[in-house]
């Protein structure tokens, strides 16, 4: 059966980048990709959450985005945050 993935990335080259290696490395899965901005990610994922629930994916990527505000996103196993900004890192 093949992996479910949602996958929040930023919508600049490096999210575009980021999501291709993911393709890469799970070529069989099934992606669901949200394409957002820092500034809006609060907005768009809060409603995404109204309807939907994280342990309904095999994982959850959120890719090039600010999540300093959304730190218990940390405590779900299924929850994998890359980003390379060090102005994110507190």
């Amino acid at each position: 059966m093949a992996k479910k993935l949602i996958v929040w990335t930023d919508a600049d080259m490096d999210g575009a980048g980021s999501l291709l290696v993911l393709k890469w490395k799970y070529p069989k899965a099934k992606f669901v990709v949200r394409t957002t901005t820092t500034k809006n990610f609060e907005y768009e994922f809060n409603n995404w959450l109204a309807t939907n629930k994280l342990d309904d994916w095999d994982q959850v990527y959120i890719l090039d985005i600010d999540i300093s505000d959304f730190i218990g996103l940390t405590d779900y196993p299924n929850v994998t945050i890359i980003d390379h900004h060090t102005h994110h890192v507190q």
